[in-house]
């Protein structure tokens, strides 16, 4: 779903809510569709409330309000519920995810919409009892939750199933920033929770976790991070040693700087460079020619397929190239090291 030349929407999401099932019994004919004159944008299918039957989203503008993007939700039972949106000024085009984004049995919906700057807004829109609303809340700081992304930057929203908080049912945002020169993106995350109240048809976003630097990819490719994408929309969580990974990289040439804490890196694929922190940490760093530097701590690094230069830190240290011609240099400490050159080990 592209949304211009640095703006990627990708939608999978989650968070917690109470159940919507057997709204439609509830919510009956006609309903308010407010859609008359307007012009149709886009269509498509979702369960909105819970019944097992597809119901119908359509998404209309109006040329009389600077194309304003309007939601409309029909029911199987021909129940319609409709939503202004907040945004529209000179919209070119819109986006739309249909996902059950809390797993309550019921879908909700994303709107991306592209205006004519490279950012544009992202709603979020619900059926809370017989309405459909959108999903707002505000930060720590009492500002509005933003899901807009901005000029020259990478957006990834997505179901993370490694997410530390709300036990992995978080809303998560991923944020890539390029420096001037294009040559880095610097990925944030962002968590929140989205929860549904039916009764008092309402939704709500809250903040689950501050933002987190977790990931820095040394070349300007969105590829690479709509590959990134994949690894965190509830894959398999990967392992390194047999330990849960907590930074994942990508199969480009990525530059992954430790959090601090413990971390399990596995790297994946390409020339990497991984700087870990004074933690006992773990690596797994892939395919590529690998530069490996570990912080103070017992650390274990696992070089795996490529050429490979391992270095440790304080402590006693497992540095193990695997396959191909690498380099261990131990640091302070007893080190173990498996490798073709070793030195200070």
């Amino acid at each position: 779903m592209i949304l211009g030349a640095f703006a990627v929407v990708v939608s999978s999401l989650m968070g917690v809510a109470a159940a919507g099932a057997g709204l439609a019994a509830a919510c009956t004919p006609p309903g308010d569709g407010g859609a008359a004159g307007l012009t149709l944008k886009e269509t498509s299918e979702g369960d909105f409330d819970g019944d097992g039957q597809m119901d119908e989203v359509r998404i209309y503008y109006d040329p009389a309000e600077d194309y304003m993007v309007h939601v409309e939700v029909t029911l199987a039972n021909g129940y319609k519920t409709f939503i202004r949106s907040t945004e529209g000024v000179g919209q070119i085009a819109t986006f739309l995810e249909i996902k059950d984004l809390d797993q309550d049995g019921d879908h909700e919906i994303l709107v991306s919409i592209f205006p004519m700057a490279p950012h544009g807004p992202v709603e979020l829109y619900a059926m809370a009892g017989c309405k459909l609303v959108r999903a707002e809340g505000t930060d720590r700081n009492g500002d509005p939750i933003n899901l807009a992304s901005g000029p020259g930057t990478l957006v990834l929203l997505g179901l993370d199933c490694r997410s530390p908080a709300a036990a992995g049912k978080g809303l998560t945002q991923y944020r890539s920033y390029a420096d001037p020169t294009f040559s880095t993106y610097t990925v944030n995350r962002d968590e929140y929770r989205l929860e549904v109240n039916d009764a008092a048809e309402s939704a709500t976003l809250t903040v689950a976790r501050s933002t987190e630097t977790v990931l820095q990819v040394a070349k300007p490719a969105h590829q690479a991070m709509l590959d990134y994408a994949s690894t965190i929309n509830c894959e398999p969580a990967p392992k390194c040693d047999g330990k849960r990974v907590t930074i994942q990289g990508t199969p480009f040439k990525d530059k992954v700087v430790g959090s601090g804490k413990v971390d399990v890196v596995a790297a994946s694929g390409g020339n990497d460079v991984i700087t870990t922190k004074g933690k006992n940490d773990v690596v797994c760093a892939g395919n590529g020619n690998d530069r490996v530097t570990a912080g103070a701590g017992a650390d274990r690094v696992f070089g795996q397929k490529g050429k490979d230069t391992m270095k440790g830190g304080k402590g006693a240290d497992l540095l193990d190239g695997g396959a191909g011609v690498d380099t261990a240099i131990g640091g302070p400490g007893p080190d173990t090291c498996k490798a073709e050159t070793k030195l200070s080990c």
